[in-house]
C-alpha cells in the first residue's frame, strides 16, 4: 500500500485572508511610523514654545501685547510658573495658526475676586468691549470667577480664582486673542 500526497486545492478565501493580514500589518506599521513622526514634531514645537515663553518680557511689552486691556489697579505683574504655562499655551496655539495674535498676563492683588471682576466689567466696556459671559465655577475646592468680553474679533478672558491658604493674594489671569482666523464670534 502506497500513500500518495494528494493536496486539496485551497479556497480563494485563504488567499484573501492572507492578503488582508498583510495589509493590516502594513497599515499598523505605517500608523506607528506616522504617529512617531507627529509625536516628535509636536515635542520639538513644544520645546521651542517653552523656550520662547521662558524669555522674560518687560511690563511695557506685556501691556502693549494686551492692546488696550488694562492691568488691574494696585496689582503686581507676575512672570512665574503660572504665567509661563499660560504663555507656552498661547505660543503653541499661535504656531498652530489658531489665533492671529494673542497675549497673556498674570497679576496678583489683595482685592477679592468679585471686586476685580466688577472693575473689569466697568472698565472694558468703556474701552469698547462688551460682556459676553460671566460665570463662577468650583474646581478642586477653589472657586474661579471669570468673564468673557468681545470687541470685533478680539476676545478677552479674565479669570480670578479665590485665594488659597498660604497664597499672597488673588491671581488674575488675562488672556486676549484675535480670532480672525477661526472666525468664532459671540452674537
Amino acid at each position: 500500500m502506497s500513500y500518495q500526497n494528494v493536496s486539496k486545492p485551497r479556497s480563494p478565501w485563504f488567499y484573501v485572508g492572507i492578503g488582508c493580514a498583510v495589509l493590516f500589518f502594513a497599515g499598523m506599521i505605517g500608523c506607528l511610523a506616522l504617529g512617531t513622526r507627529v509625536f516628535n514634531a509636536a515635542k520639538e514645537a513644544l520645546s521651542e514654545a517653552e523656550k520662547e515663553a521662558g524669555k522674560p518680557l518687560t511690563p511695557q511689552q506685556i501691556a502693549a501685547s494686551l492692546k488696550g486691556v488694562p492691568f488691574y489697579p494696585e496689582s503686581r505683574l507676575e512672570q512665574g510658573t503660572e504665567y509661563r504655562a499660560l504663555r507656552t499655551t498661547v505660543v503653541v496655539m499661535k504656531r498652530l495658526n489658531l489665533f492671529t495674535d494673542a497675549a497673556v498676563a498674570t497679576l496678583r492683588t489683595q482685592d477679592s475676586p468679585e471686586t476685580v471682576l466688577s472693575w473689569y466689567e466697568k472698565t472694558l466696556p468703556a474701552n469698547g468691549y462688551r460682556l459676553i459671559k460671566r460665570e463662577s465655577r468650583e474646581t478642586g475646592g477653589v472657586t474661579r470667577i471669570s468673564a468673557q468680553f468681545q470687541k470685533g474679533n478680539d476676545l478677552v478672558f479674565v479669570q480670578v480664582p479665590e485665594r488659597t491658604q498660604g497664597s499672597e493674594g488673588n491671581s488674575i489671569f488675562l488672556l486676549r486673542f484675535d480670532n480672525t482666523r477661526s472666525g468664532f464670534r459671540y452674537e
